[in-house]
């Protein structure tokens, strides 16, 4: 896949602020924000839930009808479209052990009712501990020796799905429990994109990847302690402004979620960290694969 082809898949996934699932850029918002995520996992009963959440309040939910029919560890946002009387999402699912799977989200204008249908089954096996999307072809797993690396998604003429060209971004990374990627910046006029990840001894953290050098990886640590219950992330902007992170920390635990956001994401730094409250305590939070 040529870095041409990547970028005008990036140009695509600009205009899907409609879908819900990503924001744009634009001017900074006031000092009290407000944020729009959408939440999206996978319940204890096994149907997938997509929550629209503003602040720490539930605007709108939409429930798979019937179960997913395979287990889910993590899942990645790779694209939405508009279709007669509805939208589709497109995901990637993956399981320990398992080949990934392309799901087609689909839903109608005015339901609240979700179809999960399985639009193809990767052609190879993969196995990752943690996996994060990107808005290119790529996506970042951390494996079981601590490894964290950049593939490549790749198709052929015949519609066979498969993640090749595995590229090393940074070694000692065995201690993140969760991964989430958040948005792909141009600087100095090279692409990269930004994940954030939260590991088992409570930080949280941001790596920056070079699309071209992956191996030069950023990694900062905004905040070394108060994540550690967290077993998932799920990343927004506040208004258009993709420099004012809103971080939904998800602990199935305890079966619970948090609101924080972030100013100034590009540079971060823990005084512009704030933990903001609970969100819509009372609902499932016990999920899978969230993103």
């Amino acid at each position: 896949m040529t870095l041409h082809k990547r970028v005008a898949y990036l140009a695509m996934t600009l205009g899907l602020v409609s879908a819900g699932l990503i924001a744009s850029q634009g001017a900074a918002v006031a000092a009290t924000p407000t944020c729009e995520t959408s939440i999206v996992g996978v319940q204890p009963d096994g149907r997938l839930v997509d929550r629209r959440v503003t602040n720490t309040a539930v605007e709108k939910e939409y429930l798979t009808a019937d179960p997913l029919s395979f287990p889910v560890d993590n899942m990645v946002f790779t694209g939405a479209e508009q279709v007669t009387g509805g939208s589709v999402s497109h995901l990637n699912t993956f399981s320990s052990g398992d080949t990934p799977r392309n799901v087609d989200l689909a839903r109608q204008d005015g339901s609240t009712v979700h179809t999960a249908t399985v639009a193809a089954t990767y052609a190879k096996p993969f196995s990752a501990r943690l996996v994060a999307g990107s808005a290119s072809y790529f996506v970042y797993t951390v494996d079981g020796r601590g490894r964290l690396r950049q593939w490549t998604r790749e198709r052929d003429d015949a519609g066979h799905f498969w993640f090749d060209n595995p590229k090393l971004v940074a070694r000692h990374m065995g201690g993140l429990k969760t991964l989430s990627y958040s948005w792909t910046f141009k600087l100095d006029g090279k692409w990269n994109d930004f994940l954030y990840g939260t590991t088992r001894g409570g930080a949280l953290k941001q790596i920056r990847i070079p699309w071209r050098k992956p191996g030069n990886a950023k990694v900062v640590t905004i905040k070394k302690s108060g994540f550690a219950s967290y077993t998932g992330l799920s990343l927004s902007f506040c208004g258009n402004n993709a420099k004012y992170l809103s971080i939904v920390g998800v602990d199935r635990v305890h079966n619970r979620a948090r609101w924080y956001t972030l100013r100034g994401a590009l540079a971060p730094r823990a005084a512009n960290l704030v933990r903001r409250g609970w969100v819509a305590p009372g609902a499932e939070w016990r999920l899978h694969g969230v993103f």
